[in-house]
């Protein structure tokens, strides 16, 4: 199945490879300013986030925020991984926008923050090492899945 792009209305061209970053990148460049792909990935991150949020209670956000931190870094990290650039704007759309709006550190700050008043020092202490350390695997893990595509790519390739 080929994918294509509009380019003017009825006409469509060929989606460059994943490999081909650099044309790819110069198609959203030359249609979508920064700001519109970033406050648009940005609804959608922070709704994906309220969506998750709202349908827990208690103990339950926290994991849920913990999830989406991981979720978050763990794109951060793929997008490293396939050699997109921070100045690009798909990197602009994915990661300041749909990861950004999805992650959340000042959440993440407030639910450590609430539970050391409310005398809870262990389970924060607790929250910030398994959050820091989940988040940090997953930016990892995502950069390196996304390498090993791209050489298992290479030597499938003609």
């Amino acid at each position: 199945m080929s994918l294509s792009m509009p380019t003017t209305p009825g006409q469509t061209e060929p989606v460059p490879p994943a490999s081909d970053v650099p044309a790819l990148q110069q198609r959203f460049a030359d249609r979508w300013p920064p700001t519109v792909l970033i406050a648009v990935g940005a609804m959608i991150g922070a709704s994906l986030r309220w969506w998750g949020e709202s349908a827990t209670t208690g103990d339950g956000r926290s994991v849920v925020l913990a999830a989406v931190n991981l979720i978050g870094a763990a794109l951060v990290g793929w997008l490293a991984g396939w050699g997109w650039e921070m100045s690009s704007p798909v990197w602009s759309f994915l990661v300041i926008g749909v990861a950004g709006g999805l992650t959340s550190f000042s959440s993440f700050a407030l639910d450590v923050a609430r539970r050391l008043d409310h005398g809870s020092p262990g389970t924060a202490l607790g929250l910030v090492v398994f959050t820091v350390t989940v988040t940090i695997i997953g930016s990892l893990l995502g950069h390196r899945a996304a390498v090993m595509v791209q050489a298992d790519r290479t030597r499938e390739s003609p």
